[in-house]
């Protein structure tokens, strides 16, 4: 018992998950399935829509914005 604390608990129960994905069409419910796995889990949500937007910005330039599609391997 030298090595216990909560997550040695939580992964002995089954409770220990890496990482998931929720998808789903608009008006689907993904979003609200998303909100409360976060606050079960204490998860945080990723939005690769938005963070490829984010990307696409630091990869352009003010006079030539970038419009290509943003490699996977850099969201």
């Amino acid at each position: 018992m030298n090595n216990w604390d909560a997550s040695t608990f939580e992964e002995h129960l089954g409770k220990r998950v890496s990482w998931g994905i929720v998808t789903g069409r608009d008006y689907s419910g993904s979003a609200m399935v998303t909100q409360e796995l976060c606050a079960i889990v204490n998860g945080k949500q990723i939005k690769m829509a938005a963070i490829a937007e984010e990307l696409k910005k630091k990869m352009g330039t003010e006079e030539e914005p970038f419009e290509g599609e943003v490699p996977v391997a850099d969201v």
